[in-house]
């Protein structure tokens, strides 16, 4: 069909006859007109019927347009629509933006039948445009989920006809040629500019092809990070990662000799060229080092190797840096030419008879600065993130620490990927630590424990059984956040189950040491450990609720607050125990440290008495008062007062995390009571649904806690007892509400004074996550004493309450206007 609506030469066909007959073949069975391979695809597609680029495969035509006006970075509509050399009258130029052509195919080569790609005569200039403009792509594939064929084949030189004509052009093909190419760089084939657009392009689909891997192999991708279809396309592979390498190295040593050259002419220009291609090209290959490097750890060179891509990776954000300010100012001076280069070269349309009907994303390149800073944070995520925690993470505390970090950065995909991928291999985590010792060092950092507790047959089997669990407990934390809540899900079910397990190794353990010890009470160390880490995942899922802003009204978001203080009150009462357990056990090592030096002291003594004779006793009795006095002095050191063991920088970690999750039970405690005395005050009304009810609603949130016995399982009835303060005046349940609030401030000021004292890697919450959430105490402060005067009758008679998460995503501002 044509754009033009009254067009009198069209020609209309009555198709009523033949929907008649296709319909009067349907039945009650089958009543809809469709083929087996039809799909949730095929049904999206057919929303977009009548949309020319999505039914037709068709574009506009914009052969007439300004060349500066396709430039790839700027906007999505680049195509290559120069394939007519005789100019058509005026009149039809005028026209031509409203006609609807089919896209050109895909290359056969450099000297394609459509329009042939410019080759002979490229220039340094067009090079380093076309280079840069290959980042912006690679970039566009990280970020926005585009399909490679929406964003590395837009490049018409990356298709694999054309890749193969730039090799046979410039690679040595014969013996004699090879061992000249060795032996000398002046007797290579092809200019300077053809051996940087043939490295560049080979860079882009080498780091393509890298990436997907890590990021296939990971799986963790959601539809926003990631699109694993190619559409079948024809890529070039018939270079592995290493001779892309070489390849890339050979060119940078090409452009040295030509800056050699330039040099001799003082030409300003074209050293700045120079100087951003080798930037551009170098940064290729660092980020391919690191890639490679990355994705294929093994070994007892772990710590090395990720030592070296730190180095590579920081070296590459400088190098994106320089390219960033040497293309702004190339920006300013690029020549008509080169634009006209750039739109023959990349095309978003080219590859659109080749998805079909499929949807397709409107795809936006961002600019080139832009798109460049987004490329620099990802490789800088690599050193910051990946890096840091594989040779940093030496407790499974601290681990868990950094990957709750990495949570809540908004990680890249590839990032996450990268984490994933390392976080256990060759039976391992990281490659360098055994699972179940990390356990067994957790729990005695977190409660004392003793060796005898895991020296048991049960024991070392649960530790074993404990692995993948504890895996899965911080994979969950390196998933996108819509993937996180339909994880815990799943693992909640598991964790219940090892409850069970943990209590039956606990009662083995108590009977092996109660034929001792007749007296001995039942320690439940792995219940215990097993029952913290199920509330965390259980609070964790209902805040990722908040956070997602699944849940939006007064009443859902009281709901989940009162909910998470009943889940961070109970983890608070495990800790507390465990904390109890390990000054216990702190106190015992103490003591038999004491006695211990107690026993020394007096052997010592015991030997020097033994020693003395009956020659000269006076100077025997003025050492033996030395001696005893020295020995008392000891007593009085250590035997009056008992010997302090060191507090180890993870005591003080574990100390921070202590008091933030009190903060964290108290802010939903105060949320739970603004609410309250906002009802109260008549300023939030009850919910009421035509369809459904607030008690099935509730029941849907939290149904799959229903299969944990402990923590119990909340009912609606308990949130209607717990949420009720009818009984409450008006003015306690408003000063109660105050003074929890200011108490949070109070907590939140206490770890902000904390933080220098604690390596920033291991803080279980950065300090801009602390001031948002003193921001949320001081916000509610202020508007509890706004409805206080309201409540006086010394505010605004009408008042508004709105909710704010901008502050922080985890506890939301009341707000009354």
């Amino acid at each position: 069909m044509d754009d033009n609506e009254n067009d009198p030469q069209e020609e209309m066909t009555d198709i009523t006859l033949i929907l008649e007959a296709a319909a009067s073949n349907l039945d009650f069975k089958s009543p809809m007109l469709h083929t087996k391979s039809f799909n949730l695809q095929d049904s999206m597609a057919a929303l977009e019927i009548m949309d020319k680029k999505m039914d037709c495969c068709e574009v506009p035509c914009r052969k007439d347009e300004p060349a500066d006006s396709t430039n790839n970075s700027n906007n999505n509509n680049n195509s290559d629509e120069n394939t007519e050399s005789v100019e058509e009258p005026k009149k039809e130029n005028a026209e031509a933006t409203s006609r609807m052509i089919f896209p050109r195919p895909a290359p056969t080569g450099l000297d394609d039948e459509v329009d042939p790609l410019p080759w002979d005569e490229l220039t340094l200039e067009d090079a380093v445009f076309i280079a840069t403009e290959n980042l912006v792509l690679l970039e566009s594939f990280l970020t926005d989920g585009i399909s490679v064929v929406e964003s590395t084949f837009n490049c018409l030189y990356a298709h694999k006809s054309v890749v193969e004509d730039m090799k046979n052009r410039l690679e040595p093909s014969s013996l004699t040629e090879q061992m000249q190419a060795i032996m000398s760089t002046t007797t290579k084939k092809g200019t300077v500019p053809q051996h940087v657009v043939y490295s560049s392009t080979l860079m882009m689909i080498e780091l393509t092809d890298l990436l997907r891997e890590v990021i296939l192999n990971a799986d963790i991708y959601e539809e926003e990070d990631f699109t694993i279809s190619t559409y079948n396309i024809d890529k070039f592979d018939d270079r592995d990662d290493v001779s892309v390498t070489k390849i890339g190295r050979n060119v940078l040593e090409i452009l040295k000799e030509e800056s050699v050259l330039n040099n001799q002419h003082n030409n300003t220009h074209d050293s700045a060229v120079l100087k951003a291609i080798n930037s551009i090209l170098e940064f290729q290959l660092d980020f391919i080092t690191v890639i490679t490097s990355m994705a294929r750890l093994s070994g007892k060179s772990i710590q090395e190797e990720l030592t070296k891509s730190q180095v590579i990776a920081r070296a590459a954000v400088a190098k994106v840096t320089q390219i960033s300010i040497l293309m702004k100012k190339l920006k300013t001076v690029q020549s008509e030419s080169t634009k006209v280069v750039i739109k023959r070269t990349f095309d978003s349309y080219v590859n659109r008879p080749l998805v079909g009907n499929a949807p397709l994303r409107k795809i936006v390149f961002r600019e080139t600065e832009e798109s460049l800073s987004t490329l620099k944070k990802i490789i800088g995520d690599v050193d910051s993130v990946v890096c840091n925690i594989l040779l940093k993470g030496n407790t499974l505390g601290r681990i868990r620490y950094m990957m709750r970090k990495a949570s809540t950065s908004s990680a890249n995909i590839l990032t996450r990927s990268l984490l994933v991928l390392n976080l256990y291999f060759d039976d391992k985590m990281f490659g360098q630590f055994p699972v179940p010792e990390l356990i067994v060092n957790h729990m005695k950092q977190l409660m004392g424990v003793s060796d005898s507790v895991f020296s048991s047959i049960a024991a070392k089997a649960f530790l074993n059984r404990l692995c993948k669990p504890v895996y899965d407990s911080l994979k969950v934390l390196v998933l996108n956040k819509n993937r996180q809540r339909s994880y815990i899900d799943v693992m909640l079910g598991d964790w219940s189950v090892l409850r069970e397990e943990a209590y039956i190794v606990d009662m083995t353990y108590h009977q092996e040491i109660q034929s001792n010890n007749a007296s001995s009470e039942l320690q439940p160390h792995f219940s215990l450990y097993i029952l913290c880490i199920t509330i965390e995942l259980m609070d964790n899922f209902v805040h990722l609720g908040v956070e997602l802003k699944l849940l939006c009204s007064e009443e859902e978001l009281g709901i989940a607050y009162w909910y998470r203080d009943f889940l961070t009150s109970s983890l608070l009462s495990q800790v507390n125990t465990m904390r109890q357990e390990k000054l216990l056990t702190r106190k015992l090592k103490q003591t038999e440290q004491l006695l211990e030096v107690k026993k020394k002291q007096q052997h010592q003594s015991t030997t020097k008495s033994n020693k003395g004779g009956g020659k000269k006793k006076g100077k025997n009795k003025k050492n033996g008062n030395t001696s005893s006095n020295n020995n008392n002095g000891n007593n009085n050191s250590n035997g009056g007062s008992i010997i302090d063991l060191p507090y180890t920088p993870e005591d003080i970690e574990d100390d921070f995390d202590y008091m933030l999750l009190n903060v964290k039970r108290n802010l939903c405690r105060g949320l739970v009571r603004f609410f309250a005395a906002l009802r109260q005050a008549g300023l939030i009304k009850e919910t009421f649904y035509e369809f459904t009810t607030n008690r099935r609603i509730f029941e849907m949130r939290f149904e799959i806690f229903a299969a944990i016995q402990q923590p119990p399982s909340l009912s609606y009835d308990d949130y209607m007892k717990g949420s009720d303060f009818s009984e409450v005046s008006q003015k306690d349940l408003l000063a109660s509400t105050a003074d929890t609030f200011r108490l949070t401030k109070g907590m939140i000021d206490r770890l902000l004074v904390q933080i220098p004292g604690i390596d920033s890697n291991y803080l279980p919450a950065q300090e801009e996550e602390l001031r948002q959430l003193a921001k949320v105490c001081v916000g509610n402060s202020i508007y509890l004493q706004k409805l206080i005067r309201i409540i006086e009758g010394k505010g605004e008679s009408k008042a508004r309450v709105t909710i704010d998460t901008k502050t922080s995503n985890q506890f939301c501002t009341i707000k009354i206007d």
